[in-house]
């Protein structure tokens, strides 16, 4: 990647205007990803200077800005306390220490990783993202969009809702991208979301839609490992076949354990 210019913003307005100035302007998140680009950018544009780097825990929500390092989500005594863990956990997975104090929240979310850790326990969690110049969206919406998004973020609300979560990433080494992870937040309902697919994460809807139906299901044998219900929305990459990910994503039913996902 090549970058010609360097702005540090003095304001959300003065980020935006230099933003709409130049569609190969761009805003600097972490800077964890700057070298596996090959296109080039006219100006930089750093919000590191906004105070956008900070967590507020309300009775209802709390709300991340978008400057936010993993690590300091990783820290954070509300992020562990928010339903079982669930993002404490996936963002402590992530690589090392020391790219966790580099990457940002907003990097991450912006730039729809495939890959990404963090974007799966999020939408589990249905966070909210808030903007400078648009309404507020939810992730799952935001996940959908095809255009790039031409506005600030400044922040992710997570609802504070009582429940439990759980995380789980596979990957070849502990610092290794996900072949494919997997978060559940239970509350009134269950939300269940599948990502490194290897496409962005997406929510599981007929696992989902099963499970809120409070469907019972039998507990007889059941021959061969089954697929779950997002096994075609599974595909091939460098890191692993189709096949070995829908393997990951079946289950094997037997007498003593009925089939979650049947």
């Amino acid at each position: 990647m090549e970058i010609r210019n360097y702005h540090l913003a003095t304001s959300l307005e003065d980020a935006r205007s230099i933003l709409e100035a130049d569609p190969k302007n761009v805003v600097f998140g972490g800077g964890t990803w700057l070298r596996q680009g090959k296109h080039v950018v006219e100006t930089m544009i750093d919000l590191g200077g906004l105070g956008l780097d900070r967590i507020e825990a309300g009775n209802e929500s709390i709300l991340i800005g978008s400057m936010t390092t993993l690590r300091t989500i990783e820290k954070n005594d509300a992020i562990k306390g928010l339903a079982g863990g669930i993002l404490f956990e996936a963002v402590s997975r992530i690589m090392g220490v020391n790219f966790r104090n580099l990457a940002t929240i907003g990097g991450s979310v912006m730039g729809k990783y495939a890959f990404s850790d963090v974007l799966t326990p999020l939408l589990a969690l249905d966070a909210t993202l808030v903007f400078h110049n648009r309404p507020d969206v939810s992730l799952k919406d935001f996940l959908k969009e095809k255009k790039k998004a031409n506005d600030l973020l400044t922040g992710i609300r997570i609802p504070r809702t009582e429940g439990k979560g759980f995380f789980k990433k596979v990957s070849q080494t502990a610092v290794d991208f996900s072949i494919l992870n997997v978060a559940i937040h239970k509350a009134d309902t269950v939300r269940i979301v599948i990502g490194a697919r290897p496409g962005v994460c997406a929510l599981a809807e007929k696992a989902m839609a099963r499970l809120d139906k409070g469907k019972k299901h039998e507990r007889t044998p059941v021959r061969g490992p089954q697929k779950s219900p997002w096994a075609n929305s599974l595909g091939d990459n460098h890191q692993a076949s189709k096949a070995y990910r829908q393997a990951l994503g079946g289950i094997r039913q037997t007498r003593t354990q009925g089939g979650l996902f049947r």
